[in-house]
């Protein structure tokens, strides 16, 4: 078994008739409910039209009365946060303006062929060869078509993606003082890992309901003790990210275009200490998900359900998390 989430294993499988090997990522349909099959069948509509070199590439569907099964591309390569700590010289600014490249040419093309990934994060992230080269976009659990004119098509408004990577604009709609998103979210999310890949850590970490009014609010740091060795460039990119109203938001066309991606510094080693302190609390390795703030959810109006735990209240009435969402409001016009 090469994984296992909530709903799904993935397994190494070889094609009888040439002798190819792929991932075949089994989902488990018996018990799903109309969400869920809702979610599924965007992943499906999504693998069907994808064909790009950073984006993990579906060769076959099969389906049956309890089962469908995706036979996936086989990545030979780590997760994006199991790279970095198996770089013997540390991690620096270079290497990861080449998997920023890779990973915004997949988004880039993603947009351009009408679709949104909604949950990008690390463990989303693998490279495709076993000297950890060429990242690869994968996971696209969450993904969905979109209408590419308007950027928004029939509306998104289910709530879904990794907490700590959640766009301002997706935990509004749990609150329900936002009406619908866009690709963008997408951005947000890129930019979080990008703060992760630079100093061991994201930057939004706390626990709910906090986690979430620091993110509608916008509010992150750039710790001096660990920023103190990184390039002003790679933080601007990082501030044109995290961008509160999606409007304002950076787009992967222009982020390709930004001066970083151009750097060829190797003076910065990622903090190695905050990446495994990370990946040990907030479990980044192929472990089940248990909630928390790493937790992938999918959230409705007023619950916050998370994978292998009981449903827990999302409590959006809680003062501090309406006051920010009134202070947002006021300063963003709500999609």
């Amino acid at each position: 078994m090469l994984g296992e989430g909530t709903y799904a294993q993935v397994f190494r499988g070889t094609r009888f008739s040439n002798g190819e090997t792929h991932a075949l990522k089994v989902i488990q349909t018996t018990y799903f409910s109309d969400l869920k099959e809702h979610l599924l069948k965007g992943e499906t509509d999504v693998m069907r039209e994808v064909n790009h070199p950073n984006i993990v590439r579906c060769e076959e569907f099969f389906e049956s009365k309890d089962e469908v099964v995706l036979a996936l591309q086989l990545l030979e390569g780590q997760e994006l946060f199991d790279a970095i700590l198996a770089e013997e010289a540390g991690f620096n600014e270079k290497k990861a303006a080449e998997v920023m490249r890779d990973i915004l040419n997949g988004l880039s093309y993603l947009h351009s062929i009408g679709a949104v990934h909604r949950d990008i994060k690390p463990e989303n992230i693998m490279f495709r060869n076993k000297d950890n080269t060429s990242a690869t976009i994968t996971d696209l659990g969450f993904a969905k078509l979109f209408d590419p004119g308007t950027m928004q098509g029939d509306l998104m408004t289910t709530t879904c993606g990794s907490c700590s990577f959640m766009a301002p604009e997706v935990v509004k709609c749990a609150a329900k003082i936002g009406t619908a998103y866009g690709c963008e979210c997408d951005m947000w999310s890129l930019g979080c890992v990008l703060y992760c890949m630079l100093v061991g850590y994201p930057p939004f970490y706390q626990d709910p309901p906090e986690l979430y009014t620091k993110i509608v609010m916008g509010e992150f740091e750039f710790e001096e003790e660990d920023w103190v060795g990184v390039s002003d460039e790679a933080k601007d990119l990082v501030s044109k990210m995290l961008v509160v109203d999606p409007r304002d938001r950076i787009t992967p066309g222009d982020a390709l275009k930004h001066p970083w991606l151009q750097t060829t510094s190797t003076s910065y080693a990622a903090n190695m200490e905050k990446f495994k302190k990370l990946m040990e609390q907030r479990k980044y390795k192929k472990t089940k998900f248990t909630g928390g703030a790493n937790a992938t959810v999918c959230m409705l109006p007023s619950r916050i359900l998370l994978p292998d735990t009981q449903s827990a209240d999302f409590a959006p009435t809680a003062p501090s998390f309406e006051a920010a969402m009134k202070m947002a409001s006021a300063k963003t016009s709500v999609m």
